[in-house]
């Protein structure tokens, strides 16, 4: 009633690595973080349908009435999410 060993796959996939995982989930809880905060600085429909202007002018280094804490904060927000997508798209494949 012994039955053989079955040999495992060559091909076994990597798990994430701790220190990957741990800037994943710091990188995520920081983009969710400067979301709710960019979502509370935000105070009407306006300035949202403005938001990409602003974030424009900012990066092209026209000041405006608002000052740059609305467009840093957008920007911050997008690399921070841009990196984690990053770092799981580069796992994901190194995985395949």
């Amino acid at each position: 009633m012994d039955r053989p060993i079955e040999p495992q796959s060559a091909a076994v996939k990597p798990e994430m690595d701790l220190t990957t995982l741990l800037l994943l989930v710091f990188l995520l809880t920081a983009g969710i973080t400067l979301l709710g905060v960019t979502a509370l600085y935000i105070r009407d429909l306006e300035t949202l349908a403005t938001l990409p202007g602003l974030v424009w002018n900012f990066l092209c280094g026209q000041p405006n009435q608002g000052g740059v804490t609305l467009p840093a904060l957008t920007l911050a927000t997008l690399i921070t999410f841009g990196a984690a997508l990053a770092i799981y798209g580069r796992w994901r494949l190194n995985r395949r």
